[in-house]
């Protein structure tokens, strides 16, 4: 399947995801956010490993930057997918969560990081397209997968899942949020171990 085609299926599934959590959000239907939040996270996976299935036979350094982009692309959208969602939910409909804008507008800001980190990275000229910061771009993408593993064992060990208070939203976001930053972030480093010396 080709970039382009992955990233239409993607960024629709993603919509549609999110006008789901939004409507799940005005109607109290838990289930539908779950099912709709737990379809991001297998969507995104699935993208994310048929975009990085060529990183196996990387064998140039423009394919490689590449690779640095679309990885970045996908994290991207998952952070800015996360906060829409958070945001939308609790901020379109009457159910209320004095975090939400905390919560959603930080994951909107990575989003944003991430996005001038792919201009930055279009630019010949940049540093960061060198082996050793994509080195270290590797570096911090396998402790953004750490630290979000970190955070969804927590999530899961606290039992806030099963709760009644007006987090739930939140919770389902980050549980699926938080499944595909550590698949994606994997994703990322690998491509960017894998390259060429």
């Amino acid at each position: 399947m080709a970039v382009r085609q992955i990233a239409v299926l993607w960024l629709a599934t993603g919509a549609i995801t999110l006008v789901a959590v939004v409507i799940a959000a005005g109607t109290d239907n838990k289930a539908l956010s779950a099912t709709a939040t737990a379809i991001f996270a297998v969507a995104s996976v699935a993208c994310g490993w048929q975009l990085n299935a060529e990183t196996f036979k990387i064998t140039s350094e423009k394919e490689n930057i590449r690779a640095a982009q679309n990885n970045a692309a996908m994290l991207a959208g998952a952070f800015g997918w996360g906060g829409a969602t958070i945001l939308g939910g609790y901020y379109l409909t009457d159910l209320f969560w004095h975090h939400a804008w905390q919560y959603g507008g930080a994951m909107v800001l990575f989003s944003a990081g991430l996005i001038s980190y792919i201009l930055l990275l279009r630019n010949s000229a940049s540093r960061l397209r060198s082996k050793r910061m994509l080195k270290a771009a590797a570096a911090l993408a396998t402790v953004q997968a750490c630290a979000a593993a970190a955070g969804l064992a927590f999530l899961l060990w606290s039992g806030k899942l099963g709760t009644n208070k007006h987090d739930w939203l939140a919770n389902h976001v980050f549980l699926s949020g938080g499944i595909t930053i550590v698949v994606l972030s994997a994703l990322s480093a690998r491509a960017q171990f894998l390259r060429p010396k």
